[in-house]
């Protein structure tokens, strides 16, 4: 979002510690409640978030620098739900 201070970095904080640990914390509710696929879940919240993410920046909310993309934002929100999947089935095993 757009930042208010001189450290960009302050400005994703509320994304960060609120937004996207939510979505994923919902995306495992999911997983374990209503027994859904887990790809097309992971698959499903990382596209809403991509896409939240894109309307934000089409309407001038989020900038991009340093060779940061859309393509790239996908992967970022991919990679950790993966990854918040497997650990959980890891955890499960035990």
């Amino acid at each position: 979002m757009l930042p208010n201070t001189h450290n960009q970095s302050f400005a994703a904080l509320p994304m960060d510690l609120g937004l996207y640990p939510i979505a994923g914390c919902l995306m495992m509710l999911v997983l374990l409640k209503k027994k859904a696929k887990a790809w097309l879940a992971i698959l499903i919240t990382s596209f809403v978030l991509t896409f939240l993410e894109w309307l934000a920046n089409e309407m001038g909310r989020v900038i991009y620098f340093n060779g940061w993309n859309i393509y790239w934002t996908f992967v970022s929100y991919f990679l950790p739900l993966a990854s918040a999947y497997g650990y959980s089935k890891l955890i499960n095993k035990v």
